[in-house]
């Protein structure tokens, strides 16, 4: 079974009903799915999973968080050659 791993950051709890919603659908696919908080993941607990999904909010002008900009920056050195990642995200506009 592929494992999935669904990282988030959410301060309304926009992103994270988004990471839910990913998350079931991928559960329909046979996917094993694990929720983590942005803050609370770091670069080599990821390595074990195949799947890999980053969502985020903005705020402002479309900022990032800290959380994810510190995610950022621990990723940029991390080797994840041959994981399939991707991002998502909620936003709100002035």
């Amino acid at each position: 079974m592929k494992k999935t791993l669904i990282i988030n950051a959410s301060m309304s709890g926009n992103t994270e009903d988004i990471a839910k919603l990913i998350g079931k659908r991928l559960q329909e696919d046979e996917m094993e799915v694990t929720y983590e908080e942005m803050d609370a993941c770091d670069s080599e607990s990821i390595k074990e999973y195949d799947y890999i999904l980053a969502g985020s909010y903005t705020w402002g002008d479309g900022d990032l968080p800290y959380e994810a900009e510190d995610f950022y920056e621990e990723l940029a050195d991390a080797d994840l050659t041959g994981k399939n990642i991707g991002c998502f995200g909620s936003g709100d506009h002035t």
